[in-house]
């Protein structure tokens, strides 16, 4: 699902992409003299939907499902991991609180209108996060006209994009995938692109409801700047940045690995296991406790 992270090198950047504004300007900078080569662009897009290559993606579609949630044109919400979208300063605050109370919220709304359905494609990388994070997601029910694809479920995301009428995101990179195929969307909260990708900001229910009135109209009105600021995103993922100094990179077993003097930096296959199960069970432990607090 968004992989701006994921170039063939690694990079250094003078801003950082937590600065909302600076990082998007930066962005606008480097296009005046780094022309996009729209060809190396689209295939930066195309690799996203390869799961050879994005560990996220998937070909799988249920169609008996599809066949039901095509009944009515439907809208798509793509989450990110909650960590992902965090505010970290008022610039990022969103109206609705955060994202879990912004689906919610577009569960409501979109049970009170019988024109389009509502999918929700919960981020897969949501089931590696605490258990308390992942029972929040459990814990959503679907209501009428809503349909949840569960972070555990394998769904080909990008297929959800292409028969969907319109896209919604809360800080999810999907919103420039949305951009470069020409799908109608909305945002329902601030990115790290809305200024060079100038889509309409939902900031409560009204808005919405009113929104989903004109979205016939706005399949025939697409703004071409949002479209080209997907180019000049991808553009900057592709060629912006310093490459590190001492550090040079290289394909390992399909794996972008980094070496510093012809030496691996990537830790042995045995100690990440183990250091894995370390983790996962002292957060196990952490988690427990904290419950056993809560609850006592």
């Amino acid at each position: 699902m968004g992989l701006e992270k994921k170039t063939t090198r690694w990079i250094l950047h003078d801003v950082s992409p937590h600065d909302r504004t600076g990082h998007q300007s930066a962005i606008l900078e480097h296009s005046e003299f780094k022309e996009p080569k729209i060809k190396d662009v689209e295939e930066w897009f195309l690799n996203h939907e390869d799961p050879n290559r994005n560990h996220f993606a998937s070909k799988n579609i249920n169609h008996k499902r599809m066949n039901e949630i095509s009944r009515k044109p439907f809208v798509v919400f793509f989450s990110s991991s909650d960590d992902e979208v965090a505010a970290i300063a008022s610039e990022w605050d969103s109206p609705w609180g955060n994202q879990l109370a912004a689906v919610k919220n577009l569960m409501d709304i979109f049970a009170e209108q019988d024109k389009y359905h509502l999918v929700i494609r919960v981020h897969p990388n949501q089931g590696n996060k605490s258990k308390s994070d992942k029972d929040a997601w459990n814990r959503l029910d679907a209501k009428k006209n809503t349909f949840i694809f569960s972070y555990s479920e394998s769904v080909d995301s990008y297929e959800l994009m292409r028969l969907s009428t319109a896209v919604l995101t809360h800080g999810s990179t999907m919103g420039v995938e949305a951009a470069f195929r020409k799908k109608p969307q909305a945002f329902l909260s601030p990115t790290r692109f809305d200024q060079i990708i100038p889509v309409v900001k939902l900031n409560d229910k009204t808005a919405v409801k009113n929104w989903l009135e004109n979205l016939r109209e706005l399949e025939d009105s697409l703004d071409e700047r949002e479209y080209m600021g997907s180019i000049l995103w991808a553009n900057c993922m592709l060629t912006a940045g310093s490459n590190w100094k001492y550090v040079c990179t290289r394909l390992k077993s399909g794996r972008l690995v980094g070496f510093l003097e012809g030496e691996s930096l990537r830790p042995m296959p045995f100690f990440l296991a183990v250091t894995r199960i370390y983790v996962s069970s002292y957060r196990r432990l952490v988690e427990n406790r904290l419950n056993f607090f809560k609850w006592n």
